[in-house]
């Protein structure tokens, strides 16, 4: 194989490489499933799915809980699409405080793979903020990988930092496989197994998962 055949590999290897981070880039992925006219917000997220509409006049506040690692990324994407003037507030669990923060918005810095101070913070900031959706809330979850560990809490309120990060140090470690993993997990949380939605169980939910990376 001469130099010139190899060259021409190199750059259509490059060019693919380049399409796919393109492709992977939390804004375009955005954009390929979510559009704004005025104060209606269009989503489809799945392919084949009836596309879903959410007219932000029907709502007096929307309260949006982001946590995971591309989290501060996928919340940055979702108010470049919230109309002006809507009310926003939320919790943002992520790996390290962004540059661009919105107001409204309590940025915390979630431990992982270890759950840490910030992970627990940001999950009774959450839980407390859901409490308070009304009828005429909308509620946004956007989750990432990494959120089993960046937003936690136990579910027995006795139960230090230091014993939950042993108890996720030692799952972790421990051989199971992912789904055997979080079957366990759900039992120790005041967040999972369904319990971060409940909080908010007056409100109009709806989860966006924009970031297509399993939560471990």
């Amino acid at each position: 194989m001469n130099d010139h055949v190899l060259e021409q590999l190199h750059q259509q290897a490059t060019s693919i490489f380049q399409h796919a981070l393109e492709a992977c880039d939390i804004d375009r992925a955005f954009g390929r499933h979510m559009r704004t006219e005025g104060h209606i917000l269009t989503h489809n997220l799945a392919p084949g799915e009836e596309p879903h509409t959410i007219n932000f006049d029907k709502y007096k506040r929307v309260f949006v809980i982001a946590f995971g690692k591309a989290s501060a990324s996928m919340l940055n994407a979702l108010m470049r699409r919230i109309p002006n003037g809507v009310d926003v507030r939320g919790v943002c669990s992520c790996p390290e405080k962004p540059e661009t923060r919105h107001r409204h918005i309590d940025y915390y810095t979630g431990g992982h793979p270890l759950p840490n101070r910030d992970s627990i913070a940001a999950a009774r900031e959450a839980l407390d903020l859901l409490r308070k959706a009304k009828a005429d809330t909308l509620v946004l979850f956007l989750i990432s990988g990494g959120g089993s560990a960046m937003l936690e809490l136990p579910i027995e309120s006795g139960i230090s930092i230091e014993d939950t990060t042993a108890f996720h140090e030692t799952l972790v470690a421990s051989g199971a496989t992912i789904t055997e993993v979080n079957v366990v997990r759900k039992f120790y949380s005041a967040i999972k197994g369904g319990r971060l939605a409940l909080a908010a169980h007056d409100s109009d939910k709806i989860s966006l998962v924009i970031a297509d990376v399993p939560m471990t």
